[in-house]
């Protein structure tokens, strides 16, 4: 009895059709992971901005804009940097000197009280795109109480 099979020609088409498939699409996928994590560097940056402007409403208007982004960065504390997520994204320094290990980090520093008339002010900073050099790849955000 003649049993039926593929030969070995047929297989090696069949192996070099997927192989070409499957170089087209990383051709075609590759640049997502990076446009998602420029994506989700942004939404950090806007939910926290969002977050400081609500929980200042709720406050004191009296309170130093230190103290405001001390309490922003440790109730946001589980924002993770997109591009290392092993840590998070959000920290008490500014991030806005475009060093490249910054990318995906949300700066959020604060002046002193109000005083003589002039308001607090809290800075929201962050480089959403590697390179961070350029300004375009960074965001600011000026917060005034």
């Amino acid at each position: 009895m003649k049993g039926k099979a593929f030969t070995l020609m047929e297989l090696m088409i069949v192996i070099v059709i997927i192989g070409i498939l499957s170089a087209v699409g990383m051709v075609m996928f590759g640049g997502q992971s990076e446009k998602a994590k420029i994506a989700v560097a942004k939404s950090n940056h806007k939910s926290a901005t969002k977050y400081i402007k609500i929980e200042v409403m709720k406050c004191d208007l009296g309170v130093t804009g230190v103290n405001i982004a001390k309490a922003a960065v440790a109730a946001l504390s589980d924002f993770k940097n997109p591009y290392n997520t092993k840590q998070t994204a959000i920290v008490n320094y500014s991030v806005g000197t475009g060093a490249d290990e910054n990318a995906g980090l949300i700066g959020i520093v604060g002046d002193g009280p109000k005083a003589n008339g002039f308001p607090t002010t809290v800075y929201v900073n962050s480089c959403v795109k590697i390179p961070c050099n350029p300004g375009e790849n960074r965001i600011h955000s000026t917060l005034t109480f």
